[in-house]
C-alpha cells in the first residue's frame, strides 16, 4: 500500500537542493547505439528487446532473468486515477546510494521539486511512445559536489489495458556514456558521498 508519509532522508542526498541551488543539463542518446555495451544497461536493453510487443507486457518480465541490474533499478507505476506515479520497488544498490527507500511512495513526494517536472516529463515521454531511451544529466546539488549519472527507460504495458503503465528506470552513477566536464559520481558506498 502507498504511503503518503515521507521518509526520514539521510546519506548524501538527504540536503537535497531546492531547483534554485541545482544546476544540471541533460543529454539524451542514441539508445542503439550506447545501450547494448554499456556495463549495466546492456543486459537490460537485451531482454527487453527479446519481449514481445511494443511496449512489452509488463507481466513479460522476469526480474529473475535481469539478475544482479535489478539493484540498480526504479519501477514506476502510472496510475490514470490520480495522474501520479507510485514507485512500487527501488533497487537495493539505488538505496543503498541514496540513502533511503522509496519503495511504496509517490514520485512527487520524494523527489526534489527542481528535478520533478523533468522527471515526470521523461517518464512520460517512454510511456506515451512506448519506446525506450537513455539520458546522461550532469548535477551540481552542492558546492563541491558535482555528479554525472545515466538513465535507461524502459516501457512496459500493463496488464489489463494494454496501455503503457510501467516504466523501468535503470540508473548508473558511475560510468559516464559521453565524455563530460563533470567527474563521475563517487562509487557506490564511498565515504566522499556523505561529507
Amino acid at each position: 500500500m502507498p504511503t503518503s508519509d515521507k521518509p526520514a532522508l539521510s546519506g548524501p542526498f538527504s540536503n537535497r537542493p531546492t531547483s534554485e541551488v541545482t544546476t544540471s543539463s541533460l543529454l539524451e542518446l542514441p539508445v542503439a547505439r550506447h545501450a547494448p555495451g554499456h556495463p549495466l544497461f546492456g543486459k537490460l536493453y537485451a531482454l527487453w528487446l527479446r519481449l514481445e510487443g511494443t511496449p512489452p507486457a509488463w507481466d513479460a518480465f522476469s526480474p529473475q532473468t535481469a539478475g544482479d541490474t535489478m539493484a540498480h533499478i526504479f519501477v514506476f507505476q502510472f496510475e490514470p486515477e490520480t495522474g501520479r506515479y507510485l514507485i512500487p520497488l527501488m533497487g537495493s544498490e539505488l538505496q543503498r546510494y541514496i540513502g533511503a527507500d522509496f519503495s511504496n511512495h509517490y514520485l512527487d513526494e520524494i523527489f526534489p521539486a527542481g528535478n520533478l517536472a523533468g522527471t515526470i516529463m521523461r517518464l512520460e515521454q517512454c510511456r506515451k511512445t512506448g519506446q525506450a531511451f537513455l539520458t546522461q544529466k550532469k548535477m551540481c546539488w552542492a558546492e563541491g559536489q558535482k555528479i554525472v549519472f545515466n538513465s535507461l527507460f524502459l516501457p512496459f504495458a500493463g496488464e489489463e489495458s494494454g496501455v503503457t503503465a510501467m516504466v523501468l528506470a535503470a540508473v548508473d552513477f558511475g560510468n559516464p556514456i559521453v565524455p563530460c566536464a563533470y567527474e563521475p559520481a563517487p562509487a557506490y558506498g564511498s565515504s566522499s558521498l556523505s561529507q
